[in-house]
């Protein structure tokens, strides 16, 4: 059996947990209890080791209280979240950054390409 990473929700130790009689395996914290999926241990393994990239989104809103907000979301959910935060605060003046860089968005508050172009 392999080596598990730390919990990526609390930094935790994770252990192997292996169901004989299912003939499965998954991974769990010893402290906040997250659990993978259940499989075999070498998928448990290469699930629970994988580590999505963060991208740091900046919200600066003129119009709301606070005026910056700042999430660490996975780079393939930054397109839902900032959809959320288009609808959520319609009408607002806000700005989106990315990891610094300012995110182009469509009327609806939405990137308007994900991810973004490097050279631009």
């Amino acid at each position: 059996m392999g080596i598990l990473r730390t919990c990526p929700f609390c930094g935790g130790e994770a252990r192997m947990v292996n169901v004989e009689m299912a003939g499965c395996s998954y991974a769990t914290c010893t402290i906040c209890h997250a659990q993978s999926d259940d499989a075999t241990q070498g998928r448990v393994q290469a699930a629970w080791n994988r580590r999505a990239c963060l991208v740091k989104l900046a919200f600066m809103n003129a119009d709301a209280t606070p005026k910056n907000t700042t999430v660490e979301v996975a780079s393939e959910a930054v397109p839902d979240v900032m959809a959320w935060y288009g609808a959520y605060f319609a009408g607002d003046r806000y700005t989106v950054a990315a990891d610094g860089r300012n995110v182009p968005m469509d009327q609806n508050g939405e990137p308007k390409a994900w991810p973004p172009n490097p050279a631009s």
